[in-house]
């Protein structure tokens, strides 16, 4: 195949977009990382190669029926990468980063950031072949590449050697290709390294990019200072006041030094099959740290996520906080929030007060019909697994006591809870209800109430039902009987959510023990655009089909390590280019046939 142009770091962006999408998910890892070392900074390893460009070629086109063959640059890039004399399409490649360069000073102001050294390992049929069609000059030791000789756009220099095994080792540095050895039998200490929670991580990609934390210490602080600055910045121009002493930054600051001190791996692993496109992100921990400490045990928010109606959502959240790791993370937070003097007038510092006593809890913003009339809240509900759940509504009517009349940020409280104050089928239920009362001279103040219409709707604040049920607090966040009837027989009967089909194929593919299971309801997410567009003055909608499953997240902390999965299913990519198609076919109608505006009554294009 005739390569028409060519540049030195085609190889490179091909193996860094196989980061991003992959093939089919297979066990073990990588062949490719057995030629790159374990102690280096940052290494990046591709499966198969040849069946990436089939599954890329396949999502392209569910989102953008009409794309062309070449499915884009990228894609034209990685298949350029392939048609290379000698090249090994289905093989696996990798990209070792085994230097990396010192962070820019972030006062020196705008300055080229070097760039790291990096080789790229590439699978090969016949080095000599490969090595001489990109314009190589001999086969042993290091080769310059000059490219091959129909290439109109070289941008040298770059150097290739072979290193055995049918595996080239190419980069645009010298010196680092004639340092890298590329020597068989890394395997184990890349398993090592990534641990138990990393490898299992690591069964289920076709990609993974393996990041040495103690290696990259310096830039992850150089990061860190950037984003603390450009915090400040936003908080200074937004004009939130910091009161005396209090840094806002603080608890961001301790948890990733945290994370730096403790982490010897970051992974981040991409898989596809027919059902979707997962992404995860992980980490192990030294042994005996206080991270790989937090991280033990089993989770299974499953059960948790039954207690909620079978019912439309826009979002849906699960966590299992039995075990000790989670329960000393949370109580972690807390700490770090007390540190800050932070006072929030919300349920959360109830549930935390209570922590060794809550097993876990789950909540569900359901569909609303409308979010500007009724508030995002009015079908929302959230169920409670404790040991003792009468301690838990009596800690609550006390922190309603306590809120009364305390005022935050030009906003002051009235609080109420009533035990007891409602039927519902026949049961007594307490009512709480917290009602803002904003201070007309406080910016912040009038935000506050414009974000409580939002969500709670014209009564000026939230408030809700809460009852106790077997070994678990069912609570809605407004007056809404038939809500809190469903909620109270499905927490009995625990035939909820979880039951949904869409669902539990997408659970399905998120981490076995999971502690944390989320949800997004892209059915009722794409209805309730429509709804909002609508109020606004019409425009293209789509109308999704009955059966769209959600987006799925899980978190599962274990063996010493953590992974956080998001999966994205195929029916939900072929929904994305659906509505493409729809808004372009309403963009088209308005300009006309031909790209003009639409005519008048005289038959002349319109003027806006």
């Amino acid at each position: 195949m005739p390569v028409a142009t060519l540049r030195t770091r085609t190889l490179c962006l091909s193996a860094a977009a196989l980061a991003l999408l992959a093939g089919q998910a297979r066990a073990d890892l990588p062949p490719a990382l057995d030629r790159a070392p374990a102690n280096i900074p940052v290494v990046v390893a591709v499966r198969n190669a040849d069946k990436f460009v089939a599954s890329l070629d396949s999502l392209i086109k569910l989102v953008a029926p009409n794309a062309g063959a070449e499915g884009g640059e990228v894609l034209g890039e990685i298949r350029t990468a392939l048609a290379y004399q000698g090249v090994k399409k289905d093989g696996s490649f990798a990209i070792a980063m085994t230097s990396m360069p010192k962070p820019a000073d972030p006062n020196a102001g705008m300055v080229e950031q070097e760039e790291p050294d990096a080789i790229v390992l590439i699978p090969v049929t016949d080095s000599a072949g490969f090595i001489k069609g990109m314009g190589g000059d001999g086969a042993q030791g290091v080769v310059e590449l000059k490219g091959p000789k129909d290439a109109t756009d070289w941008e040298g220099p770059a150097f290739a050697k072979d290193i055995g095994g049918g595996y080239v080792a190419m980069g645009k540095k010298k010196e680092a290709v004639e340092k890298f050895e590329g020597k068989g039998g890394q395997l184990g200490a890349h398993k090592t390294a990534l641990g138990a929670q990393g490898n299992k991580l690591a069964d289920h990609a076709d990609v993974l990019i393996i990041a040495n934390i103690p290696l990259l210490q310096d830039q992850i602080k150089a990061g860190l200072d950037q984003g603390m600055q450009q915090m400040q910045m936003g908080l200074m121009m937004a004009g939130g006041g910091v009161a005396e002493g209090q840094d806002p930054t603080k608890a961001m600051k301790e948890a990733v030094e945290g994370y730096m001190r403790d982490a010897t791996v970051g992974i981040m692993g991409v898989g596809i099959d027919d059902g979707g496109i997962w992404l995860d992100f992980g980490s192990q921990f030294k042994e005996g740290s206080e991270w790989a400490g937090i991280c033990q045990g089993k989770g299974k928010p499953g059960a948790l996520m039954s207690a909620l109606p079978n019912q439309p959502f826009l979002f849906a959240v699960a966590a299992d906080t039995s075990s000790a790791g989670v329960r000393s993370l949370l109580k972690k937070f807390v700490s770090m929030g007390a540190q800050q003097q932070v006072q929030t007038p919300g349920m959360m510092d109830t549930m935390m007060a209570m922590m060794d006593k809550i097993n876990g809890t789950s909540m569900m913003i359901g569909a609303t019909p409308s979010i500007m009339g009724g508030g995002l809240f009015a079908n929302t509900v959230q169920y409670i697994s404790t040991t003792d759940a009468a301690a838990y509504t009596g800690t609550m009517k006390k922190s309603f006591e306590e809120m009364n009349g305390k005022t935050f940020s030009g906003t002051t409280i009235q609080s109420k809870y009533e035990a007891g104050a409602v039927d519902v089928g026949g049961v007594k239920v307490d009512r709480w209800s917290m009602l803002m009362q904003v201070d007309p001279n406080s910016p912040t103040g009038m935000q506050m109430q414009q974000a409580m219409m939002m969500l709670y709707g014209m009564g000026g604040g939230p408030a809700g039902f809460m009852s106790t049920v077997d070994n678990g607090v069912v609570m809605t966040f407004a007056n809404n009987t038939p809500l809190m009837t469903m909620a109270l027989d499905t927490a009995k009967k625990k035939n909820g959510v979880s039951e949904d089909a869409g669902l539990k194929s997408v659970g399905a593919k998120l981490p076995a023990d999971r502690h944390v299971e989320m949800y997004l309801g892209t059915k009722t997410l794409i209805e309730t655009i429509n709804g909002i567009m609508a109020m606004m003055g019409g425009g293209a909608t789509y109308t999704p089909p009955a059966d769209l499953p959600p987006v799925g997240m899980g978190a599962a902390m274990d063996n010493g390590g953590i992974q956080f999965r998001t999966f994205v299913p195929t029916a939900v990519f072929k929904a994305a280019g659906e509505m493409v198609k729809v808004m372009q076919a309403a963009q088209k109608g308005e300009m006309g046939e031909e790209g003009e505006a639409p005519a008048d009554d005289s038959g002349k294009p319109s003027r806006f």
